[in-house]
């Protein structure tokens, strides 16, 4: 049974949208020294680039059909008390730049001590990929190689037709259905190289 979960939240009719970029830390404070803040910058800056696409109405689904807009899509921000969405300026603290914790390190140190086996706590949804190039060189080309890989199952469903986490989703578009999911609050990736040399790279999303 998959979880009845909106991919895109509530579709609007409103073409335009003051859509506001928030700043990304340059401390991130999370204790893996062997991960790097300005590799948790790129991993953070993707998300939240394709899925403020992803609300526009600007990415591509099956057969070239362009999703609908998202009304409820929530940057992956971590905030004590409130989560909010790209659109609604209300819900912001008017400290939210002080405030807001744009990555989540405990979250993080989860996804580090599962990297190898790809196994997540049940109260998370986890996405794994073996990165190509066995030695993590360039772990932040690497990555990024895989992030859009993962984006661009959103070619595989027609999110015109339905926008749930259904059966369709989960077989076709496992990956990006977590990446893109309209209510997801808080997330951390991490990469490690696992036995037999291979490098893996797990991101770990909290349930939706």
């Amino acid at each position: 049974m998959w979880p009845s979960v909106l991919l895109l939240g509530l579709l609007v009719s409103i073409a335009n949208f003051n859509v506001t970029a928030y700043s990304v830390p340059t401390n991130f404070g999370c204790k893996n020294s062997l991960i790097s803040d300005e590799w948790r910058k790129a991993v953070l800056r993707f998300h939240n680039n394709k899925r403020r696409a992803l609300a526009e109405g600007k990415v591509k689904t099956k057969d070239g059909k362009a999703a609908p807009m998202a009304k409820n899509m929530n940057e992956l921000v971590r905030y004590p008390s409130l989560q909010f969405n790209f659109y609604s300026k209300e819900s912001r603290p008017t400290n939210f730049l002080e405030q807001a914790k744009l990555w989540d390190c405990n979250i993080e140190t989860h996804a580090f001590e599962n990297t190898c086996n790809g196994v997540v706590d049940q109260n998370y949804y986890g996405v794994t990929d073996t990165f190509k190039n066995k030695k993590t060189c360039n772990a932040a080309v690497n990555t990024e190689e895989l992030l859009k890989k993962w984006w661009d199952e959103s070619k595989a469903i027609d999110l015109t037709a339905s926008q749930s986490y259904d059966a369709t989703a989960e077989q076709n578009a496992p990956k990006f259905s977590h990446m893109a999911a309209a209510t997801a609050k808080a997330f951390a990736c991490s990469y490690s190289t696992c036995s037999g040399s291979d490098s893996k790279l797990l991101c770990v999303y909290e349930k939706y």
